[in-house]
C-alpha cells in the first residue's frame, strides 16, 4: 500500500530588517538620497509622533543616521528633499488623523 507523501514543511522567510526613526527630517533624507526603502509610517504609542519604517535589509539604518547626525549624508538636490519631506507630512497627517489627506 502507498502512503501519501507528507506535505513539505514551509521553508521560514528570512524576517526583514527594519530601521524606524521618528525624525522626519532623517526619514526624508534617507528618500531624497534614496538610501532605505521607504515602507509606511505609525503612530508612535505616545499618540503625538509618527515614526517611519524603512526596509533594512542590510542592517545599515543606525550607520546612515550616526552619519546624518554627524553631516557626513550625500547632498540631495532641494526639490528631491522637499518633496520627500511634503510626502511624509502627508503620510503623518494620515496616520494622526486615522484617514487621508486630500491631495494638494
Amino acid at each position: 500500500m502507498d502512503s501519501a507523501p507528507e506535505p513539505a514543511s514551509p521553508i521560514p522567510l528570512p524576517e526583514c530588517s527594519v530601521f524606524e526613526t521618528t525624525s522626519p527630517a532623517l526619514a526624508a533624507a534617507l528618500i531624497a538620497a534614496d538610501r532605505l526603502a521607504y515602507s509606511h509610517c505609525k503612530l508612535h504609542r505616545n499618540a503625538k509622533d509618527i515614526i517611519y519604517v524603512f526596509d533594512d535589509p542590510l542592517q545599515n539604518g543606525a550607520e546612515l543616521q550616526r552619519r546624518y547626525n554627524a553631516g557626513a549624508f550625500p547632498t540631495v538636490h532641494a526639490k528631491m528633499m522637499t518633496e520627500a519631506r511634503s510626502y511624509l507630512a502627508d503620510e503623518g497627517k494620515r496616520v494622526k488623523g486615522g484617514g487621508h489627506v486630500n491631495p494638494k
